[in-house]
């Protein structure tokens, strides 16, 4: 959530977003950050937005990678994940039912 400096804020809502199709991405990153255009002192979030409706699907990795998400969340898919490279020993595979 943008503040500018009359007060008034603007939500800046990241929603029903679909990522197909990606290959080597290292790290996607969904988590609230300030905006930095004033630079990192003068300016901050107005508060913590919510991600909604974000799927992921056909993603290949040729090394490690993440997909960090941000505490505020509300409905997220990751689905049809390759991993083109040979996980280290202490890889641990979790799989999750799809919801209903």
């Amino acid at each position: 959530m943008k503040r500018f400096s009359d007060g008034t804020t603007l939500n800046c809502g990241i929603d029903d977003i679909t990522l197909r199709n990606i290959t080597d991405i290292r790290d996607f990153k969904l988590y609230d950050q300030p905006n930095l255009e004033l630079g990192r002192d003068n300016d901050a979030s107005a508060g913590i937005g919510t991600l909604k409706n974000i799927v992921f699907e056909n993603l290949s990795f040729t090394r490690p990678g993440s997909i960090q998400v941000h505490a505020n969340t509300e409905g997220l898919s990751v689905s049809k994940v390759k991993l083109l490279f040979p996980p280290p020993a202490n890889y641990h595979l979790i799989e999750l039912a799809p919801s209903p």
